[in-house]
């Protein structure tokens, strides 16, 4: 038997028993486990050159974990044992209820494993086919790009919002879109160079540059995300959103 398919069998095992153990776990410390592992194999299966494959094995155990903590994270705060908004603070927590920094969890990760586990099981399940077919790397932002699409589409088929307010949250996760697209671009880019080897390699000004870039952006993008929140308690009208769109525009 050949070294590859021995290496094929361990990755399929790996991920059947993760699939199966994250199916029935409950607790935030299995997840993390399996997340931590498949993300340490998947990248040293990326630097191995030996497929994008074997890599996809470890980063779909990943993105599972990912989706069942967003889960269990939905049931904590259900329950109440968990904190809601700010529960990433390290201030004291009413007895028996947990925050995110209790559990070993930041708030961009909470975000994230959130919205992987909002979306519908079918779709979820058909990305990721998808992405294996075509021999794409699976990478958690594009089931958040996914997630984004399925609130466009959603938001789309509303009528009880203003129509400046529907067009004005479209474009802003449009740009969220592109947003997510340039992380994945700079990412791979860093990714082929080589995190060590970027600073000797002539692109190094190029890179910097487009990290500069994607804070900028993200900071703008944060702008117009904060004036969606701030809207959706109350009806827009057409000056609002012109205020609104006046604040903040992507580059």
């Amino acid at each position: 038997m050949t070294d590859i398919v021995k290496t094929n069998e361990m990755a399929m095992e790996f991920l059947s028993k993760a699939k199966a153990d994250l199916a029935k776990t409950s607790t935030m410390d299995e997840v993390k486990g399996y997340r931590e592992r498949a993300e340490a194999l998947r990248v040293f299966y990326q630097h191995s050159k030996k497929g994008i494959e074997f890599q996809n094995f470890y980063a779909e155990v990943r993105i599972r974990a990912e989706r069942r903590g967003g889960e269990i994270l939905r049931d904590m705060r259900a329950n109440n044992e968990l904190e809601g908004q700010g529960g990433d603070r390290k201030s004291k927590c009413p007895k028996g209820i947990l925050n995110l920094a209790k559990i070993g969890i930041t708030p961009k990760e909470s975000s994230r494993f959130k919205k992987i586990a909002e979306i519908p099981e079918k779709e979820f399940e058909e990305k990721i086919n998808e992405v294996k077919d075509q021999r794409q790397e699976l990478t958690s932002s594009k089931f958040i790009s996914l997630h984004q699409r399925i609130v466009r589409e959603s938001l789309e088929k509303k009528t009880d919002e203003s129509p400046e307010f529907t067009a004005y949250l479209l474009r802003v996760t449009r740009k969220a879109d592109s947003f997510n697209n340039q992380i994945d671009k700079l990412k791979a880019r860093i990714d082929d160079l080589g995190s060590e080897a970027i600073w000797e390699s002539p692109e190094r000004y190029e890179i910097c540059r487009a990290i500069g870039l994607v804070v900028e952006n993200g900071q703008i993008l944060l702008k117009e995300l904060e004036a969606v929140e701030k809207s959706k308690t109350k009806k827009t009208k057409k000056a609002d959103v012109t205020e609104m769109a006046s604040e903040a525009t992507l580059s």
